[in-house]
């Protein structure tokens, strides 16, 4: 019995061996399937595959930054969206969509600047008075002198004038920031009024001694003060360029926009200014008085130039922009003075003229500052609208060179500030 089991598990063990061997030969001669390269596709994409539809693209915004600058090309790919393929786009960043090089809404962007621009429109303003002198008194018997006319007697109202900008583009410097060359003019802008007392218990006298005839002791006071300004600028305008322009898929379609943000530009130039100025006083007489007259006509003219710098902060939200600007700067005033006297007063004897001039370079100070904001109703057209105050210092005013002392010698007195402010409405052609 044991020598037939024996055998027996000696034949089984053979029996296994042998089938082991055989298996193991058969896998080493099989050759390992292909691996499959075929990518894998989203249940969407297979399911419009199958019914023979296109891939349709995803709806809403997309948003991209633009290449720029001769920035390298990203390579070709296939760009997923909420388990959607994106067709169209191969050969770069957007593939052979054709992009624009402005942005499409504005007609702007970072690698956009105009080449050349005009704007013009109207400058709204008004302007401070000059400091208070008494000019007219009336001697009421009983009473004595009651006041009756200052020099703020005077209220300037709101006048218009004209203003342009010339602007042209220059190039881009290593920085990447845009140089204009701009020439701005305005003014225009006029003011004139006059202001009349009459006498009602007495008789009106200056601040003339009471010896000085023509303007004592008569019936009725007039002053009148007429102004003007004009304004030059011819500055260079530089403006970093801001962050990369966007593409933007709007209905299926690519399409360049700006960044919406905060823009600065700043500029430096030369700016002369011209304010010119008249005041005139004038006394009659009526009834027993008729005939006498007094006249003080008082011309000034301020001729300022100077260096400027300045710097806005623009806020840009393409169609619409707003924001603050400021300009300041140190100026030379050439000004001069003349004053007409004029007396006809039979009381005192012949008439008589005297004439007084002077002039005068001083220093003086301008300063700005606004609120501006705009509309592009069109890629060319703007329509501004700005809010201004500007303040000069160091003029020589029509009324500071009174002089009521006869025997004062010639002078000018430039002390004089004036303080603008007002509303600029312009429209703007981009080329």
């Amino acid at each position: 019995m044991k020598t037939i089991a024996k055998r027996t598990l000696l034949s089984l063990a053979c029996t296994i061996l042998l089938g082991s061997s055989t298996i193991l030969a058969q896998q080493a001669n099989m050759t390992a399937p292909p691996v499959s390269t075929k990518p894998k596709t989203s249940p969407a994409v297979a399911l419009a595959q199958l019914i023979g539809e296109p891939i349709p693209a995803p709806e809403g915004e997309m948003v991209f930054e633009t290449i720029s600058d001769s920035a390298a090309s990203q390579p070709s790919y296939m760009q997923e969206f909420s388990g959607q393929e994106i067709v169209g786009i191969e050969g770069g960043a957007f593939g052979d969509c054709c992009t624009d090089t402005c942005c499409a809404v504005c007609g702007e962007g970072r690698d956009c600047p105009p080449r050349l621009y005009v704007e013009q429109g109207a400058r709204i303003l008004t302007r401070s008075r000059t400091r208070d002198q008494l000019i007219s008194q009336e001697f009421i018997a009983g009473f004595g002198f009651v006041p009756k006319m200052f020099v703020r007697s005077l209220n300037f109202d709101i006048t218009a004038g004209y203003t342009i900008t010339l602007g042209k583009y220059l190039g881009r410097d290593d920085e990447k920031r845009d140089h204009f060359c701009e020439f701005t003019y305005w003014g225009l802008n006029e003011w004139s009024e006059t202001y009349t007392v009459n006498a009602e218990d007495g008789f009106l006298w200056t601040r003339f001694p009471s010896t000085v005839g023509g303007f004592n002791e008569v019936n009725q006071h007039t002053q009148s003060y007429q102004s003007n300004i004009n304004n030059f600028e011819l500055n260079v305008r530089i403006r970093p360029r801001g962050p990369r322009d966007r593409q933007v898929m709007r209905s299926g379609r690519w399409r360049r926009e700006c960044n919406i943000g905060c823009y600065p530009s700043y500029l430096i130039g030369i700016r002369g200014l011209a304010v010119n100025e008249k005041y005139d006083l004038l006394s009659l007489g009526f009834g027993a008085r008729d005939g006498i007259i007094g006249d003080y006509d008082i011309k000034t003219h301020n001729n300022l130039i100077g260096l400027q710098i300045g710097a806005d902060m623009i806020f840009r939200r393409c169609k619409w922009n707003w924001g603050i600007k400021g300009k300041v700067g140190p100026y030379l005033n050439f000004s001069d003075q003349s004053s007409d006297i004029f007396i006809s007063d039979f009381r005192v004897g012949p008439d008589t003229s005297a004439r007084r001039a002077a002039t005068k370079d001083d220093a003086a100070l301008v300063a700005e500052f606004g609120f501006t904001g705009n509309y592009k109703p069109r890629p060319n057209i703007s329509l501004r609208a700005s809010y201004d105050f500007m303040w000069i210092t160091g003029l020589a005013l029509g009324p500071d060179q009174l002089d009521f002392d006869v025997a004062s010698p010639s002078r000018i007195n430039d002390n004089g500030n004036i303080y603008y402010h007002g509303l600029s409405l312009t429209a703007e052609l981009i080329w």
